[in-house]
């Protein structure tokens, strides 16, 4: 994921749309609730994962809502909600009002959406530090962390050992961006701006997280 804009730097909360967030945040506060002693713990936590390849799965778009829209009116996400219930033959009259009351006026907000299977190298395990114990997870070799305490190893080799210390794992990730199109009052062209790709959903954790 890139910035559109020249700043390439991205925060982890400009990569992940809110709801992602606080899941892994309820997950950890969770675990901490079921295992009381581990909040006391000195708790080694390691996740490596390491994209390799990816494959394409789909591409549409939503016209006329976006979050920040539906955040600003929920009256539109629930006429919204409505409309698709509605066989498609029904739909045009709301099509119609939701052109007039977005496109027409000069400013429409949009979400399209992609969805793609990312192939990872994967490294995970939650471990107590005190008794050695693997809460979670599985450490993979024991020498490759010792490999990995050394700073000065050669990232080269490292990578060369990825398959034989990690796991092969799929993950379907879905993506959104929010398209604006702004209508020039003066020629009447239209102009699409568009704003930065969001992750709002990994392996269906959060049922789709679809915007509507």
């Amino acid at each position: 994921l890139r910035r559109t804009s020249s700043n390439q730097s991205l925060l982890p909360t400009e990569i992940f749309q809110q709801k992602v967030t606080d899941l892994y945040q309820s997950a950890k506060d969770s675990y901490l609730a079921s295992h009381p002693s581990s909040s006391s713990s000195k708790l080694e936590v390691r996740l490596k994962v390491v994209p390799y390849d990816t494959e394409f799965v789909s591409l549409y778009c939503i016209p006329y809502i976006s979050r920040k829209n539906v955040e600003r009116d929920p009256q539109l996400k629930a006429f919204y909600q409505k409309m698709l219930k509605k066989k498609s033959i029904d739909r045009a009259p709301d099509l119609s009002k939701l052109r007039r009351e977005h496109l027409e006026t000069g400013h429409m907000e949009s979400t399209v959406i992609a969805q793609c299977i990312v192939w990872c190298h994967e490294l995970f395990y939650i471990r107590d530090v005190e008794t050695g114990q693997i809460l979670q997870g599985r450490p993979g070799e024991p020498q490759r962390r010792k490999e990995e305490a050394d700073v000065a190893e050669d990232e080269s080799s490292a990578d060369n050992r990825l398959s034989e210390s990690t796991q092969q794992i799929p993950h379907l990730v879905r993506m959104e961006r929010t398209v604006i199109t702004r209508k020039d009052q003066a020629t009447g062209s239209f102009q699409n701006i568009q704003g930065d790709w969001i992750i709002t959903d990994i392996d269906d954790l959060l049922e789709g997280n679809l915007v509507v």
